[in-house]
This record gives structure tokens, sequence and C-alpha cells, in this order.
């Protein structure tokens, strides 16, 4: 959300800057470098986290290409500090864990016994 504030911010300043008829060749060069520096925050986003969009949407609908974007998008978590390196570590651990090949495998998280009946 905070890249897309700045995002915004940066795209404004330089839509302004483009915008003043009074502009000098050096203003209407810095709203170029702006709007240029707006349009690859939105390509990093994009690159970033689509694809852990699409892993979560393919996740909960259990598509069977789930696993892979799965391990796209926590490899790409890993590159956010602190919390999305933790979200990744945990969504790696997950995948490659027990209960994560048991539900790609069988598209079931766990299967527990029922606890015991009390004979008292």
């Amino acid at each position: 959300l905070i890249l897309a504030l700045v995002t915004l911010i940066y795209g404004g300043i330089g839509i302004a800057m483009l915008a003043d008829p009074k502009s000098v060749n050096q203003q209407e060069f810095a709203g170029m470098m702006f709007l240029g520096l707006a349009a690859a925050m939105v390509f990093l986003t994009a690159i970033f986290f689509l694809p852990q969009i699409i892993g979560g949407w393919k996740l909960f609908k259990q598509r069977p290409s789930a696993r892979i974007w799965a391990i796209i998008g926590s490899i790409l978590a890993l590159l956010s500090m602190p919390l999305g390196t933790a979200a990744g570590v945990y969504g790696l651990w997950f995948i490659f864990g027990e209960q994560g090949q048991r539900y790609f495998d069988g598209g079931q998280i766990a299967s527990y016994d029922p606890p015991p009946e009390r004979n008292w």
C-alpha cells in the first residue's frame, strides 16, 4: 500500500510538472523522470506481487499449478524484510513439509483421528 501511495505521489508530481504552461525544458525533463519512476515502481510491484496473488488464488481454487506459484511467491516474499521474510519462510516450510505434501497430493490439509471415548 505504501508503494502504491508513493507511486501516486510521483505520478502526480510528474503530471503537475508537465501540465504547467510556463514549464521550461528542465522542468519537463524532471516531470518525465517522475513519471518514469512511477512507471518503474508499477512494473516492479507487478513483478513481486503478481506471483503471490496468482499463487494465493490458485491455492484457494485448489488448482494443480498452485504449488509452483506458491513456491515462486514464497521466494519473492523472502526479499521483503522483515514480515515478508517470515511469511516466505513459513510458506516454503508448509509447501515442502508433511502437511503441504498432503495438501497438494490429496487435497486435504490434515486428517486426524478422533479423540478416544471416555470410559469412566
